[in-house]
């Protein structure tokens, strides 16, 4: 994303394990994503 924030056109969405009620294994992908930002941020 770092890469690609300044090109025009591009943007980015965020969304939680919340927003994707229609496969688990996508809910779990992001939820590992959640959780290895979280512990950044510590």
């Amino acid at each position: 994303m770092k890469i690609l924030k300044n090109i025009s056109g591009i943007k980015f969405i965020y969304l939680s394990k919340k927003d994707v009620v229609r496969h688990p294994l996508v809910q779990k992908i992001i939820q590992a994503y959640e959780d290895f930002y979280q512990e950044e941020k510590t």
